[in-house]
């Protein structure tokens, strides 16, 4: 009876050692850190689903790998508390909510992600690599939806879709420009695509892509600190899928100048080379990927 009451005494008081271990555990520094990082993963989750339910999914994109990050970050975190029990806790709180997140965009972020790398081997003339990139988003389209069916994830908004559709046709176009041998529609395409473009110049050049209501022409000007914006139309006369010419007048009368530019396309940047109104030899160069 005696060995029976201290076996009971031992079997108590280690009891009460785990039950204060995890008690501990719950308010170590490995915890609160946990948690903290579990907080902000989850503001960050808020605001990825804000973007997601706006259907902004070229946003998505620029959080997506922030939003990745955090997520590691707090398993990391987790990975250091004490207690299987604690542990599994905070990661049913925090991580696993931001990861249904995640998965809901997961395809959609990656088609995206393709299409621009499929655009950039157009703009370099790089069709054959192009082709081969394009086949793969096939397949990944395939295996989105079988996935997409398979583990029941919350419809998107239409919003996502339209941005891919959009992309896609534009590939197409560029595809079936190059398979026609129309590299004028080729070039404007891809003006079209990439719309506004920035270049590092002190004056910021940039052109403006492509005018729907001329045939081949085109938006370029820059935009200057002192003095405003000077654009003007330019059309476009020849492209051989790394070199184009184009004509344009840049007489502030009815003289109707017109003048010879060329662009050159080479691994995804764009030189641009044109006089200017006083004669100036001007060099503008637009990376697009």
């Amino acid at each position: 009876m005696k060995n029976f009451f201290s076996k009971l005494v031992i079997l108590v008081i280690a009891l009460t050692i785990g039950v204060t271990t995890q008690a501990s555990a719950a308010t170590s520094v490995a915890y609160k850190d946990a948690d903290k990082s579990g907080k902000v993963l989850t503001e960050l989750r808020l605001s990825f689903e804000d973007s997601i339910d706006a259907g902004n999914l070229e946003l998505i994109d620029l959080s997506y790998d922030d939003y990745s990050a955090a997520i590691k970050k707090t398993e990391r975190a987790i990975g250091k508390v004490s207690g299987k029990t604690n542990r599994r806790a905070l990661l049913e709180k925090y991580v696993t909510p931001a990861k249904i997140a995640r998965e809901r965009v997961i395809y959609e972020v990656s088609q995206l992600r393709l299409l621009h790398i499929i655009l950039g081997l157009q703009s370099s003339n790089q069709f054959t690599e192009a082709e081969a990139a394009f086949q793969k988003l096939e397949r990944l389209k395939k295996r989105a939806v079988e996935i997409k069916e398979a583990g029941g994830y919350e419809q998107l908004p239409e919003e996502v879709a339209l941005t891919l559709d959009y992309y896609e046709e534009t590939v197409v176009e560029i595809f079936e420009s190059y398979k026609n041998g129309d590299q004028l529609k080729l070039l404007i395409n891809l003006l079209s695509t990439y719309g506004y473009l920035n270049s590092s110049s002190p004056n910021e050049y940039f052109i403006l892509g492509a005018n729907p209501e001329v045939e081949n022409g085109f938006w370029l000007g820059y935009q200057s600190p002192t003095y405003g914006d000077d654009v003007f139309m330019a059309t476009l006369k020849s492209f051989d899928g790394t070199k184009a010419t184009f004509e344009y007048d840049l007489s502030w009368d009815d003289s109707d100048e017109i003048r010879t530019g060329e662009i050159f396309f080479e691994n995804g940047v764009i030189t641009l080379h044109y006089l200017d109104f006083e004669g100036n030899d001007v060099a503008v160069e637009f990376t697009l990927y």
